[in-house]
């Protein structure tokens, strides 16, 4: 029942599993922690009938300093039982407490066993998450790097690297937006159009005149916002996009001695079978 609530409130809300991860970490961590500090205040406070003797963790303190171990109320000698807990587990190690009997070293040793397995596991699943924040950006360098070394052993000219560089960086949320579209194949295929429609087809298709009158609950709209595809384009570079209409969203290209800027469109006579009838005049981008 608890995982049938709690996939009801995500599907409601649509928070990140990432989040999820870490305050489990923390939940369990902290519960641990709880546990293993109640254990250590006991002892402390009535470790004398383990160990046979008055002698016990608490007496290292600083408060006891102040008064008798015997006058610890049972908050105090938990909140240094937590902290000394919490110091145990970050492997910080202070040494300012020290086990003094045979039962709290071994209460020590199965301590450090269990923070040791938790602190490991809490930062494993901390550098999972953060590797895992940005699934694109992590590809992005990669592609970057190997590109980069590839280009140092083909030997390539300077300027074209800066140009390959610059056609990457300025690429970056067309490969985004390519990258996202490999997770839209999860869903079904209504509800990848319906995805596409909601994310702007309908004011591209609407700058294509015999599209122009599609209604946003149309169907075909929705069939149409599958098949739309971001390209991009480095500056002096011809557009091939044979049987295929391309609307400009960012930039401008040439065309005719024309110079076509947002919302332009290249390619309108795709529909037609004969290839006589098609203008086969290039376009070149400018920016």
């Amino acid at each position: 029942r608890v995982v049938k609530l709690f996939k009801r409130l995500h599907t409601k809300v649509g928070f990140s599993f990432a989040l999820v991860k870490i305050m489990r970490c923390m939940g369990f961590t902290l519960l641990l922690v709880h546990w293993l500090a109640c254990g250590w205040a006991h002892l402390g406070l009535h470790g004398h009938e383990y160990a046979g003797d008055d002698v016990n963790w608490l007496m290292k303190t600083n408060l006891a300093s102040r008064k008798e171990v015997a006058d610890f109320t049972i908050l105090d000698a938990y909140t240094l039982a937590l902290y000394f807990c919490f110091v145990v587990l970050t492997t910080v190690g202070f040494g300012d407490i020290t086990p003094m009997n045979g039962v709290e070293v071994t209460t020590m040793t199965v301590t450090i066993f269990l923070t040791g397995l938790t602190w490991a596991w809490v930062v494993a699943n901390v550098v999972d998450v953060i590797s895992h924040m940005d699934l694109y950006g992590l590809q992005f360098t990669r592609v970057m790097d190997d590109l980069n070394q590839l280009m140092k052993d083909k030997f390539v000219d300077n300027t074209l690297q800066v140009r390959v560089r610059k056609h990457l960086h300025e690429a970056y949320h067309v490969h985004r937006h390519r990258h996202h579209q490999t997770t839209v194949r999860w869903l079904s295929d209504g509800l990848q159009g319906e995805l596409a429609a909601a994310s702007g087809v309908e004011s591209v298709c609407a700058q294509i005149w015999y599209f122009g009158n599609l209604s946003t609950n149309s169907g075909w709209l929705i069939d149409l916002a599958q098949h739309f595809k971001a390209e991009m384009y480095s500056p002096d570079e011809y557009l091939l996009v044979k049987d295929s209409v391309t609307v400009i969203r960012r930039g401008s290209c040439v065309r005719k001695g024309r110079i076509l800027m947002r919302d332009a469109v290249v390619g309108e006579d795709m529909i037609l079978l004969t290839e006589i009838l098609k203008d086969s005049c290039g376009s070149r981008t400018m920016s």
